[in-house]
């Protein structure tokens, strides 16, 4: 098994080096083919506030963001055609209310969605940022890498995190292409139900699934009732020296509206090594 299409979402020049090295290393490790997508955003339409106002259309970021766009594609092409990737630079106008809807729409025929965590400080980030909205309706395991620090070598020490669920089962399976190739892999699960039987050891099922796909995977079990899953995640991956999470999307709607759950708005606001995600 291998992603044999990967989506890129280039957004900003300042993280496009960040972005493309992980890309590029997963391309080449299974031969896939890299689609560069980056989406104009929509204007900005202000409505007049007082009655027979004039409605102002704001496009001033478009015109900017073009020309960023051509020195991205530029810096693009010229990486991947060093790499030796077959790839393809992918530019659209947003013709949605939303950038993310545009990503999810052209990634669900993807076996992969690479993108970039939130960055409140970008200028645009509220505009073409939404990495949950993208992992809950694109339909396929979204990759997240985080906004800082260099992560072109993930997927050689990697923490699934498991319970046992739908998204957990799903994130674990679509997150196969790189288990195969990893050097270690921990099955994590996180405060086991109080009804396990003594002496059971929560992921030792999924773990000889994976080992019949050759991954070399322990289970392992961490018990602290008290404490938030998702820092635990995030601490046991600092401690291990882990390159890479793997774990479901959770939450639940109320009056229309996706609350994710804690961990995962936990590992989303505070991840330091790439996140594998599927919901």
């Amino acid at each position: 098994m291998s992603y044999k299409t990967i989506l890129l979402h280039l957004t900003d020049e300042r993280r496009l080096g960040r972005l493309l090295e992980p890309a590029i290393v997963l391309a080449r490790r299974s031969d896939a083919h890299l689609v560069a997508l980056t989406v104009l955003p929509p204007v900005i339409v202000e409505p007049a506030f007082v009655p027979g106002g004039v409605v102002t259309i704001i496009d001033s970021h478009r015109k900017a963001y073009e020309k960023e766009r051509t020195r991205m594609r530029e810096t693009f092409e010229s990486t991947v055609r060093a790499a030796g990737v077959s790839a393809e630079w992918l530019p659209i106008d947003c013709d949605e209310t939303s950038v993310w809807k545009e990503v999810a729409k052209r990634g669900a025929a993807a076996d992969l969605i690479v993108a970039s965590e939130a960055d409140p400080s970008w200028t645009y980030s509220h505009m073409m940022e939404a990495p949950a909205e993208l992992i809950l309706h694109s339909g396929r395991p979204v990759l997240l890498i985080p906004a800082t620090g260099s992560h072109a070598g993930l997927g050689s020490r990697v923490i699934v995190a498991w319970n046992g669920k739908r998204e957990a089962a799903r994130a674990a399976h679509d997150a196969l292409p790189i288990l195969e190739m990893a050097a270690k892999v921990t099955v994590l699960w996180i405060n086991p139900e109080a009804d396990l039987a003594a002496g059971d050891v929560p992921g030792a099922d999924l773990c000889t699934t994976l080992a019949r796909h050759g991954v070399r995977c322990d289970a392992a079990t961490v018990d602290e009732p008290g404490r938030d899953a998702g820092e635990i995640l995030l601490s046991r991956a600092r401690e291990t020296g882990a390159d890479l999470i793997v774990m479901g999307c959770y939450g639940h709607s109320r009056l229309k509206e996706f609350i994710l759950g804690g961990a995962t708005r936990r590992v989303l606001k505070d991840m330091s090594v790439p996140v594998l995600m599927s919901h």
